[in-house]
């Protein structure tokens, strides 16, 4: 359209010029080239206006199209998730029940006389419950976590009380060494969700190292961009496994293929990413610091 206005009013001022020029004379026609030059650029003129209109409302009317599939696609995408929300909310309630009945079950053929393999039984089918409601925890967290509604508190937290009890809680202590370098300061934060931190790495590393390795965690005073925090290292041997890939470890449902052969579910590490984030800190896997070893960082500020 530009290309064909422009060789129009190119043409009529060629038209025009050439009698001025002496090039040729379209006798008593002459003085009518100069109205006619006039209504091709007046036509011309008009003509771009409309043209300009017409994309204009093009544009208006594919952008109130994208608006309004937007809106349609939004509303679509809120019942999915409140449909999601309400099914998971029905799962839990109805895995609860029976796995609380199962562990009272299983606490009370604890306290029985068993046979030594009975009670290996017993205490794999414990376990089985034990991640069975640790998958259920996870899952609910992380739905609470992805629609921003996982609750802070601030109070005075001690990181160091805290991993002791994330330690203890696991089954395994005595594969814990915990050191401890230095003083704390005290963190202004949520207790409860940094030993969920903490004890989300410390069953990666549990459950991701040879068995009977040791798994060690360190804390320490370490300032960031001028703010004091407290540093938490985990490190531990990989496992068969092993190492997970650096560029997808903090992904919902990444798991690498050798793990794969163990029970879990993909969301620990998720957990510990976006819980970190939500408490002012920052989680790091290190793959610079030892090549050996499977190493993460947390930060906390105070």
């Amino acid at each position: 359209f530009g290309v064909a206005i422009g060789g129009l009013c190119t043409l009529s001022v060629l038209v025009m010029i050439l009698p001025l020029t002496g090039v040729t004379d379209f006798g008593r026609f002459t003085p009518y080239f100069a109205v006619f030059h006039s209504f091709i650029l007046a036509f011309a003129f008009a003509s771009t206006l409309i043209y300009r209109r017409v994309l204009d409302l093009r544009a208006s009317l594919r952008m109130q199209f994208e608006f309004q599939k937007s809106l349609q696609d939004n509303e679509v995408i809120k019942i999915d998730r409140d449909e999601k929300e309400r099914f998971l909310a029905m799962l839990v309630h109805e895995l609860r029940t029976p796995l609380s009945v199962i562990r009272l079950v299983l606490d009370s053929l604890k306290a029985d006389p068993l046979s030594e393999p009975a009670q290996r039984r017993v205490g794999h089918a414990s376990q089985a419950v034990l991640d069975i409601n640790q998958v259920i925890e996870r899952t609910v967290l992380a739905d609470q976590v992805e629609r921003g509604e996982a609750t802070l508190q601030h109070m005075a937290c001690d990181v160091e009380q805290l991993a002791r009890m994330a330690i203890l809680e696991h089954g395994r202590p005595q594969r814990v060494e915990l050191n401890v370098t230095e003083a704390l300061p005290v963190v202004q934060s949520d207790p409860l969700l940094i030993k969920t931190v903490l004890s989300n790495l410390l069953d990666n590393a549990l459950k991701y190292s040879p068995a009977q390795t040791p798994i060690n965690m360190d804390l320490s005073a370490v300032k960031r961009d001028l703010r004091l925090g407290v540093l938490v290292t985990v490190r531990n041997q990989p496992s068969l496994a092993g190492k997970p890939d650096p560029q997808r470890v903090f992904e919902k449902y990444y798991r690498s293929k050798g793990a794969r052969r163990s029970s879990g579910s993909g969301l620990g590490l998720y957990l510990v990413s976006g819980l970190a984030q939500s408490l002012g800190g920052e989680i790091r896997y290190r793959t610079d610091l030892d090549p050996q070893d499977v190493v993460f960082e947390l930060w906390l500020p105070v």
